[in-house]
């Protein structure tokens, strides 16, 4: 379970396919907008017990983007794959840095359909934009964990304009907690 900019709660239900790769089951809500998806987690590498390199991607479908303001829009995706190296300390504690690009368009675009809404100058900001995470987990018990991540969106090498990004304020900021069974 988790909350953060532009969520106000997201749901994950995550399996290990294996010891290195994980496919979660997502479910959301933006005010008034619910978001459904999946995200992928891949351990690149792990040279030592207190470091690892590691990839995620989260795909999120939105039904309806009428709360965003738009009415007449069409349904939309968001993708962010990210890369991040992360390093564990004692007591279990894990910080990580890394980067990612984030990707936003309608349904239409990305299954190659005429997009009237879009031609028309309406419709849901579409466009890529490239972030940097910085975050950590704590362990509360020996299966609880708490969380936090801080991305910030940029266009460049500045924050993103609000205007052209389409999760309102230019940074992502995700906290949570994991239960492990």
């Amino acid at each position: 379970f988790a909350t953060g900019v532009p969520y106000v709660a997201i749901a994950e239900v995550a399996y290990g396919i294996t010891d290195r790769f994980s496919v979660g089951l997502l479910g959301g809500i933006v005010p008034h907008n619910p978001g459904y998806g999946v995200r992928l987690r891949y351990l690149v590498a792990q040279p030592s017990d207190d470091f690892r390199v590691h990839f995620k991607m989260p795909v999120i479908y939105y039904p309806n983007s009428k709360s965003f303001g738009c009415p007449g829009c069409e349904p939309w995706f968001l993708a962010w794959p990210a890369i991040s190296a992360e390093w564990r300390r004692p007591k279990g504690t894990r910080w990580w840095i890394g980067t990612g690009v984030v990707a936003a368009a309608c349904s239409d675009t990305v299954f190659g359909r005429e997009n009237k809404v879009m031609e028309s100058g309406g419709g849901v900001q579409e466009g890529t934009w490239h972030t940097l995470q910085f975050g950590f987990s704590k362990p509360l018990t020996r299966k609880l964990a708490f969380q936090l991540e801080i991305a910030p969106v940029l266009r460049g090498v500045n924050l993103a304009p609000r205007q052209s990004w389409v999760g309102g304020p230019p940074v992502i900021v995700t906290t949570g907690l994991s239960y492990s069974f």
